[in-house]
């Protein structure tokens, strides 16, 4: 055997033992990168669904008008985690005065191995436009 075939034999050895070292650290950076994307979608959606949830609102519209609207602009979201607030109640609302919709969801990170289903992320998107 000769000088250049044992250096060569030795470094696949080198190279093998860093990419076990390595790795881990490389998939967990892409599993977050994927997950803060998810949560930044997520949190686009809802705020999309409290600008729909507010317009309703404005129109002098009951609760569960603007809760249909809400819902069916986020078709993806789990209600179950969703929580809708309407400020002021319906009989207080007013022509020319603010109505505000305020929306929480409870994001769930679905990363394999590790947070799956335990870590939660709560988003809140609220929006207020003055009544007509």
């Amino acid at each position: 055997m000769s000088w250049f075939a044992g250096q060569l034999r030795s470094r696949r050895g080198q190279v093998t033992v860093e990419l076990a070292l390595i790795l881990p650290v490389v998939v967990f950076m892409l599993v977050a990168v994927l997950e803060g994307a998810r949560a930044f979608t997520t949190f686009l959606d809802l705020h999309h669904a409290t600008r729909e949830g507010v317009r309703v609102a404005v129109t002098h519209a009951a609760d569960s008008a603007i809760e249909q609207a809400i819902y069916r602009a986020v078709p993806a979201l789990d209600p179950e985690r969703l929580d809708i607030t309407i400020t002021p109640p319906k009989e207080q609302r007013r022509s020319g005065e603010p109505v505000t919709v305020t929306l929480t969801y409870e994001f769930p990170v679905v990363a394999p191995f590790v947070f799956q289903d335990v870590l939660v992320i709560p988003l809140e998107s609220t929006m207020t436009m003055r009544m007509e």
